[in-house]
This record gives structure tokens, sequence and C-alpha cells, in this order.
């Protein structure tokens, strides 16, 4: 577990990218990552990628990362819509239109319960959405 103290760098409200790469070792409700009371991006019991922010959840329904092997997951908020990425493909998305709350005061936190690999995490103050193919590994995305 990473923690990280409170910073106004992350307490983005607009647009965000949250994307990273995990290898599970097992499947268990955890958090990957987390800046309370603001924005969350964790694993279900079940394999799926989900994302809380904008006073909205979202998971991964469709589709579950695999144990034992590299995924690149990602959550985007353009403003309108909350959206789910495994592999730089989106995989689920819900309607959200609030701002995101910047009135954390606990910091960021990193790999809270989670057992496996993780590397290369990245928060933007943008929606990347479509740099997300090639930033998974894709070709002629």
């Amino acid at each position: 577990m990473i923690k990280l103290a409170e910073t106004p760098l992350l307490d983005i409200n607009g647009a965000i990218t949250i994307e990273m790469w995990i290898n599970p070792d097992r499947y268990a409700a955890s958090v990957l990552l987390t800046n309370t009371d603001q924005y969350v991006m964790g694993l279900s019991p079940y394999g799926q990628v989900g994302c809380a922010m904008a006073d909205h959840q979202v998971f991964s329904y469709s589709k579950q990362v695999p144990l034992h092997a590299w995924s690149h997951v990602a959550c985007t908020f353009d403003g309108t819509r909350l959206r789910v990425y495994i592999n730089g493909t989106n995989t689920d998305g819900i309607s959200a239109e609030e701002p995101i709350k910047t009135d954390g005061h606990d910091g960021t936190l990193i790999v809270s319960s989670f057992v496996g690999g993780i590397d290369g995490i990245r928060i933007y103050a943008s929606n990347l959405g479509a740099q997300l193919c090639t930033h998974a590994g894709r070709t002629g995305c």
C-alpha cells in the first residue's frame, strides 16, 4: 500500500483518466486507487474493473480481467459519461453529469487489499478515451 499526501494536483473535478496495468493473483473486492471522497478504481470479486466518481459508479459487467496475466485497465470521465476500459476497449459506461468532488482531505491511496502486480499508474486531468487503445499496447486502433 502506498499513501500520497493530499495535494490539489489530484483534485480533478472535470475530465479525468485513471489508467494502470494489473496482474491479479486472485479475484477479491479490491481497491486499486482511491482519492478519498473524490474518485476510486477497484476490482470486484468477479474480476470486473469498477470506477466511482461524479456520484456514479460503473463496472465492466461485460468483461473481466484474467488471473495471472497483465491487463491494461482504465476509467475515464468526460463531464457527461463515466467509462471503463480493459486492454484499450470500452467495456461499459454510464451517464454522469455531476462534477467530481474535490473536497477530499485524506490524500490518495494505491493498492489497498489488492493481491497481485500493479504498474504504470497514471492520472490525467483529461479524457484520453481513444488513446487508451495504444496505451494498452494495441496496434491498428
